[in-house]
């Protein structure tokens, strides 16, 4: 058995006994709080992560359209967060930026807005790359919105 002298035992209970001041507690707090949209690591490089949200009323046909297209690209791509919402008013649409239903908010930015489109509880219609009109964007104009590294 050894004896401690007392210098010890001091920088001992420095060690243990110290309590962080409440800014430190405060900033390991706001460390340990990601939000969704921060970037996260993969394979040694910062990814942005992509926050979709899906605006649509009740038994929207497009919207199943626009979810069959995005299904496989959000399975496939981790830096994809996405919400669905269901509007069921004018002044939900119009508070939410909904211009027809369905409305899809990248970083809460409609990618497909065109000029003069106003709020509204309507079935919407896209543009696909060839001009034809169809509920939903294609799997390639999704796949532009995304970004790069979307497969």
């Amino acid at each position: 058995m050894q004896i401690l002298r007392h210098s010890k035992i001091a920088i001992t209970m420095d060690i243990h006994t110290g309590v962080p001041s409440a800014s430190s507690r405060e900033a390991l707090r706001k460390l340990e709080q990601r939000p969704d949209d921060a970037p996260v690591c993969r394979g040694g490089t910062l990814e942005h992560v992509i926050s979709l949200q899906i605006l649509h009323v009740p038994e929207c046909p497009g919207a199943e359209a626009l979810n069959d297209r995005l299904a496989p690209l959000v399975a496939s791509f981790s830096g994809i967060r996405m919400t669905r919402q269901v509007v069921v008013t004018e002044e939900d649409a119009a508070r939410l930026g909904m211009t027809g239903s369905p409305t899809i908010l990248a970083d809460g930015v409609d990618p497909f807005a065109s000029p003069g489109l106003e709020p509204s509880l309507s079935c919407r219609l896209y543009r696909d790359e060839n001009g034809r009109l169809g509920p939903a964007p294609s799997a390639g104009q999704l796949r532009q919105v995304l970004g790069p590294g979307t497969p």
